[in-house]
């Protein structure tokens, strides 16, 4: 049998510029919770520092844009991919989401390959288009592509520290991570955490933040994105203008997925997330490390503004560059990762320590160390059955004050025994929750804790 021959079919192409300022497809996304993941991951770390917005974001990205046309024009006859109006020839080409996202793992693959890919697809363009332009000349024999935590050679891995996307730069051997990102589901609601730390505190937000700061102090990147597809935010280490020493995480407003590049408004720039996305992607490729990597001071004081604390969090508003708020003493946020003390408490929360409840300034008190928690329900009492007996010997013995009361593992108050904070009938409700929910086996989600993967 004769092969074949294909006759090619012209159509409407996109050039570079036309494919960055464009949307993000639509994804395909049943009922939620009935079709999707119910439960959001566990987080592990939780982010104590100060947090400011980065307001000017846009008006970088909208200035850089105005005075970059030429590089885009130079390659505007050049096709990069298929034109939406090839829709209307037929409904079902390519540029339609055809695969059902339920899952954190699905949806990555789709944001990968509609925005990541997109603007790789672009760049290669642009810098084959001019290979002479200044912006591009130090591109020329290198590769820089979007992939996994696993695509970093082996030897630059931090282990149990890999993020979803990261973005390399440099020839076969000599790759270098120069910013990452972190997708998550869309039940994390990443634009009502960014609204809502507007006007109170940011809880929420630092807990999804921990990870990620987690993973710019151990890899020493400034610039890294958080996005649940449909809402992308950026993210960067900086410090305020009164105290250029201290380094301070500062978010993007966020990027809708169904937003179009329009800059000729420079007062309210709109911008694509592909076109900040190439923005980041050329400023990280610069060849000053300054641009792109923190230093090691840096990264030791996020380090210390990092907590696994899980009972109760810091309830600091936003700062801004220039508030005085943002001038703290270091030594203070650096007693938030101290060891507990000997004989905190000993009762059925074994090694606690200092904990500030709810409405207290982390940085007024140390916050909690809890990593070293451990429960042992024949030691107080609980037994097999999960009942305390209040009058049980052993739970004097362990420092009890007062009746526990009763109930399949549920605690509703405890002292230490000394003048220390205690932790909330409510906070130990939620971690006594935490630790049910651990017994039963993993949450209702595809994404495991980030600090317990294992390098393959």
């Amino acid at each position: 049998m004769t092969k074949k021959q294909f006759v090619p079919i012209s159509g409407p192409y996109m050039a570079a510029e036309e494919l960055i300022c464009d949307r993000l497809p639509d994804l395909l996304i049943g009922e939620e919770k009935v079709e999707t993941v119910a439960n959001r991951p566990t987080t592990t770390y939780m982010y104590v520092g100060d947090l400011g917005k980065w307001g000017d974001l846009p008006f970088e990205v909208a200035k850089w844009y105005n005075s970059s046309r030429h590089l885009f024009d130079r390659v505007d006859s050049i096709p990069v991919s298929m034109h939406p109006d090839i829709l209307e020839e037929n409904a079902d080409a390519m540029l339609e989401e055809h695969i059902k996202v339920g899952a954190e793992i699905t949806l990555s693959a789709r944001f990968m390959h509609n925005a990541l890919a997109s603007v790789t697809a672009a760049l290669k363009t642009m810098v084959k288009g001019e290979p002479s332009a200044p912006e591009f000349v130090h591109l020329q024999n290198q590769e820089f592509p979007f992939g996994d935590a696993w695509t970093n050679p082996r030897p630059q891995r931090v282990k149990g520290l890999y993020p979803d996307v990261i973005f390399l730069l440099g020839a076969l051997g000599a790759f270098q991570v120069r910013y990452f990102g972190e997708i998550k589901s869309f039940i994390v609601r990443i634009e009502d955490m960014t609204h809502e730390a507007s006007f109170k505190p940011p809880k929420e937000l630092r807990e999804v933040l921990g990870q990620i700061v987690n993973y710019m102090r151990a890899h020493r990147l400034k610039y890294a994105f958080l996005s649940n597809y449909k809402y992308t935010v950026f993210l960067k280490v900086d410090a305020p203008e009164h105290s250029p020493t201290t380094s301070n995480i500062y978010f993007s407003k966020p990027i809708p997925h169904d937003q179009t590049t329009n800059c000729e408004n420079e007062d309210d720039p709109q911008l694509s997330i592909r076109l900040v996305m190439l923005w980041l992607t050329l400023k990280c490729c610069s060849n000053d490390d300054k641009v792109w990597r923190i230093t090691p001071e840096e990264a030791a004081q996020l380090e210390a503004k990092v907590t696994r604390t899980k009972v109760s969090g810091p309830v600091n508003s936003l700062v801004t560059p220039s508030d005085a708020r943002t001038s703290r003493n270091p030594q203070l946020l650096a007693q938030q990762r101290a060891p507990p003390r000997t004989g905190a408490g000993t009762g059925l929360f074994s090694n606690v320590s200092r904990i500030a409840p709810f409405g207290m300034s982390p940085l007024s008190r140390p916050a909690a160390n809890i990593e070293d928690i451990t429960f042992d329900f024949h030691r107080t009492g609980l037994g097999t059955t999960g009942s305390l007996d209040p009058a049980s010997p052993t739970s004097h013995q362990n420092g009890i004050s007062r009746p526990l009361g009763t109930g399949r593992r549920h605690v509703s108050g405890y002292s230490t025994g000394h003048d220390d904070p205690l932790i909330t009938s409510s906070a130990a409700n939620q971690q006594q929750h935490r630790y049910n929910t651990r017994s039963r086996g993993p949450p209702e989600s595809d994404q495991t804790v980030e600090d317990e993967k294992e390098s393959p």
